[in-house]
């Protein structure tokens, strides 16, 4: 578990209360969530006490109010491993970080494997946190304990009670509509498990586009679902299929993938079969700029907001941990649509 280290203490409230020219009162409520100091005049004070090099008491803090005045972050994977690397994680954990930076917070982060035996995350049984952001998909017993734990909660880009999701569906929606604009009919796709809310939600979007466009699926196995395997086993089975896919008499001329680690594996088997990309097949894939333009040729992609939802959770959690009312439980976030080098008009027939 990984764990922020502020330097050591050398302003105290008082010096921060004279810069902001409040009370020493109104800075601790503002600092620590508590008490009536409207959204402005709580920034501008977390402003200036970061600007000085304030730090609070963390332990006095504790023992007077009960509470760390720390959030936490879980993430849905194995520490000792590289898997998820490329994914969600990585960008979630540098932006709940930048988060946390810029608004004088302290933190930690967890990692959780949903396929070991269950375990109470550590930060909130020990009373470390007094709220926590949950990245991607932990499954129910995390879920249950969360909730009868007391700890308040975000999810980021899976179903809660108080949740941000990329809009999984309006992105996938708005891929198909572009490469029906450049004259593409026949098309192939490949997901993960639909359990998943993210594949789910992406796959109804791709399906909704299908009907509204007029686009065709027609041949066996332009859509397959892939179970969750090794990086290396996902690259190969997605190789596989494309060699099947694009053998067949009228083969796609476009494939939409929800995992850039698919699309890696499609264009590797593309051009070991002589073919080109875009002009014989052009692919849209789910991921992050920093993994798409990793390799030749850039890959066109559905990018995912993660600074906005990461922003859009903190947000919330904030709300939740003050108490306040009316809260929105369901933010969505609309990912962009990035055009590289991997998407073209079909060839004419």
């Amino acid at each position: 578990m990984l764990e922020s280290t502020p330097e050591k203490q050398k302003i105290t409230i008082r010096e921060v209360a004279a810069a902001a020219g409040v009370t020493m009162t109104t800075v601790s409520s503002a600092l620590h969530a508590r008490g009536r100091v409207s959204e402005e005049q709580r920034l501008r004070i977390q402003r200036i006490a970061r600007e000085l090099g304030y730090q609070p008491k963390v332990a006095a803090q504790m023992l007077r109010a009960r509470t760390t005045s720390q959030i936490g972050l879980i993430l849905p994977m194995d520490a000792n491993t590289h898997e998820g690397l490329d994914g969600h994680a990585t960008p979630i954990l540098l932006n709940f970080v930048r988060a946390c930076e810029s608004r004088g917070l302290r933190y930690h982060v967890e990692f959780f494997s949903p396929n070991q035996p269950f375990s109470p995350p550590v930060q909130v049984s020990g009373g470390m946190v007094d709220g926590l952001l949950v990245g991607g998909y932990v499954g129910k017993p995390l879920e249950e304990w969360l909730n009868a734990s007391g700890c308040k909660w975000v999810s980021v880009d899976e179903p809660a009670d108080y949740c941000v999701v990329s809009a999984s569906d309006e992105g996938m929606y708005r891929a198909v509509e572009r490469l029906a604009a450049l004259g593409h009919r026949r098309l192939a796709y490949t997901g993960g498990p639909l359990h998943y809310h993210s594949q789910k939600a992406a796959y109804d979007g791709f399906l909704r586009a299908v009907r509204d466009f007029g686009m065709d699926l027609s041949g066996e196995g332009r859509v397959v679902h892939f179970d969750d395997v090794s990086r290396p086993s996902l690259l190969q089975k997605a190789s596989e299929w494309a060699a099947e896919v694009l053998r067949q008499p009228a083969p796609p001329t476009a494939v939409l993938c929800h995992d850039l680690v698919h699309s890696r594996g499609i264009a590797y088997r593309v051009m070991k079969m002589g073919l080109s990309i875009p002009e014989d097949l052009s692919i849209i894939a789910v991921g992050p700029a920093t993994v798409a333009e990793r390799d030749l040729p850039c890959m066109s992609t559905i990018q995912v907001n993660f600074q906005s939802l990461v922003e859009n959770a903190m947000s919330l959690l904030e709300g939740a941990m003050r108490g306040k009312k009316n809260l929105r439980k369901v933010v969505r976030v609309t990912p962009e649509l990035v055009m590289r080098q991997t998407v073209a008009r079909p060839r004419p027939a």
